[in-house]
């Protein structure tokens, strides 16, 4: 195999070097490639450039060779320099982009080896110290950790942040950046210089090893919540750049990065595949990436970031650019605007929290997830519903079931109450804990309208020209960026009252809860739940048949007549019942269709 050697981008030395995997290990090809200074900067000709190189093009020999030069690389990135800024200057690659290449070369050996393409060993035990830290990392997909806070660390650290550091006139912190090279490779030093500054003056949660032990001391609440403090996720999260950054003024376009990714285009991607899967008949795993799309975008902290700073701006609609951190940057000039950082609560508060006894307007409480009327992967039906109650320790039918019908929307709670200076004050809030109340104009002005102080659940549906749409058509109006047409298609349907005339009623009863929540007047959009009282199994038979058959029902909802709303989400006193179908199918015959 050919070695080329280049430092600063000049060729000095190509020679043949046959290196047979199997009689060497890592360390010895280690000694081979960096058995000089010169050639602890070279550079195979296959990855001169990381950000392109695909592993899947390369034969298993150069793939093999690939991934020693990574070793090499990281273990002079590690060794090799003293000194962080002299890396950067001779060392092409920063620590990161090692990193991302040994990830993309060890997937693809992996992928190989287990398709029975390429054999491999990795033999672990003869790496150098360096080695097997790269290693362990590929290896168990171990994301990078913070340094440990050394003195010589926050030395090294304080020197490097110190030189790209100066005070803006206002106040604000600007970063003037050296180069693109510079920015990436420093990243992680300005941010250790930061934790170790923030640390100093606010202390945050410290760092000790993991370990494990087969007995455990009794933890106190207060014990834990002595040690509790706030932690520094990323730092800065979010940066003013362009024009107005460098030169303090534009005329164009707001500039602003945040230090996370945009999924939108995976999003779309996503979207391709699911309509492909559907085009070929492949529901299940439409339904799978239905699911990861959705998990994608709810997860996303780009577009959680973006979606509240162009909401906080609404003058400079049009002018905001939000930039995603595709690139590693920034390149330029910046201003530091926030922090991504954990805030501990009050001692208070998080007391409260904790043993949650009484609820309060306006602040948000787990809501109820019922049992499973069925065994676990068994298929719904009114029998298993009817095995459920008789396997209770409690005769149901003796104390009363309601049976309600299952609603087919999210679940949300409603509270509202006075306010002497703007009247009535109402706020919509999501099971997940999500205010919606201004996507939800015409729900709140109803609400407003009605009697008393109150806090209900109930589920929120939508209903269009007499019709129940589809729950995913219901969250979009619902978590859209602005008020939705639609939303003068909500329906709230309000099965429970857990707050009445200025008490909180969560400890009533369900029987005498619901006398309360009865006094409520319908309204166009504000809906009281329906229910059966039943006291035998005939008469729960009935009720949930009756309720599964109504228009937008996703099943049954049953609820023993005495239970006690609990604060911690949880009950064994609710079970729900799905529509489900389950059918046995032989295949007859098989049609080949074009292109498939």
């Amino acid at each position: 195999m050919k070695i080329t050697q280049i430092v600063k981008g000049e060729v000095v030395k190509e020679e043949e070097r046959e290196f047979a995997f199997s009689h060497h290990s890592l360390n010895q090809i280690e000694m081979h490639i960096c058995n000089s200074e010169a050639a602890s900067y070279s550079m195979a000709q296959l990855i001169q450039d990381v950000a392109s190189y695909d592993p899947s093009t390369a034969n298993n020999a150069q793939l093999a060779d690939d991934m020693r030069i990574c070793f090499a690389w990281y273990s002079t990135i590690k060794e090799g320099f003293s000194d962080v800024k002299e890396r950067v200057k001779k060392f092409k690659f920063g620590e990161h982009d090692v990193i991302r290449l040994a990830k993309a070369i060890y997937s693809e050996i992996e992928k190989r080896k287990r398709a029975g393409k390429m054999k491999h060993e990795w033999n672990v035990e003869s790496m150098k110290k360096h080695s097997k830290v790269l290693f362990d990392i590929i290896n168990k997909g171990q994301a990078l950790q913070t340094p440990l806070l050394t003195k010589e660390n926050e030395v090294v650290n304080s020197n490097i942040s110190t030189e790209l550091l100066e005070v803006h006139p206002e106040g604000m912190t600007v970063h003037t950046s050296q180069s693109p090279d510079d920015d990436m490779d420093n990243d992680m030093d300005n941010v250790m210089d930061d934790i170790v500054q923030f640390i100093k003056k606010e202390g945050t949660l410290p760092i000790h090893p993991g370990s494990t032990s087969d007995t455990y001391e009794p933890l106190e609440l207060s014990k834990f919540l002595d040690k509790w403090n706030s932690f520094i996720f990323k730092k800065p999260f979010i940066s003013l750049v362009g024009s107005l950054a460098n030169w303090k003024r534009t005329e164009g376009d707001i500039d602003i990065l945040i230090k996370a990714h945009d999924p939108s285009p995976l999003v779309e991607a996503l979207d391709k595949a699911i309509s492909k899967c559907i085009q070929i008949g492949e529901e299940q795993m439409a339904d799978v990436l239905i699911q990861v799309s959705q998990f994608i975008c709810t997860d996303s902290l780009f577009l959680a970031a973006q979606w509240r700073i162009e909401r906080a701006f609404p003058e400079w609609s049009g002018r905001l650019q939000i930039l995603d951190d595709s690139f590693s940057g920034p390149f330029t000039n910046f201003v530091d605007l926030a922090d991504l950082v954990a805030v501990s609560r009050e001692e208070k508060v998080r007391e409260e929290m904790a043993q949650l006894k009484k609820l309060k307007l306006f602040t948000w409480f787990p809501m109820l997830k019922p049992l499973h009327g069925r065994k676990k992967e068994e298929i719904y039906s009114v029998d298993s519903v009817i095995e459920t109650i008789k396997s209770l320790k409690d005769d149901w039918f003796e104390t009363g079931i309601y049976v309600e019908k299952k609603f087919d929307g999210v679940h949300a709670q409603a509270h509202v109450a006075k306010d002497y200076e703007s009247g009535k004050v109402a706020r919509l809030i999501t099971e997940d804990g999500t205010v919606i109340t201004k996507n939800c104009p015409t729900l709140r002005n109803e609400l407003r309208k009605l009697s008393g102080e109150f806090i209900n659940c109930g589920e929120l549906e939508l209903w269009k020209d007499g019709k129940h749409q589809p729950r995913a058509d219901c969250a979009g109006v619902l978590n859209s960026k602005e008020v939705h047409p639609d939303e003068k298609y909500l329906r709230f349907n309000i099965f429970d009252k857990l707050w009445h005339k200025g008490k909180d009623i969560h400890d009533l009863p369900f029987s005498e809860r619901i006398k309360r929540l009865d006094q409520i007047a319908n309204t166009d959009h504000v809906k009281k739940t329906k229910r059966t009282l039943c006291h035998s199994e005939a008469e729960v038979r009935k009720a949930i048949e009756k309720v599964s058959k109504e228009e937008g029902s996703e099943g049954a909802y049953l609820k023993k007549a005495d239970f006690i709303y609990e604060l911690d989400g949880k009950t064994l006193n609710n079970i729900k019942f799905k529509n489900e179908l389950s059918c046995e199918v032989q295949i007859v015959k098989v049609n080949i269709v074009k292109e498939r």
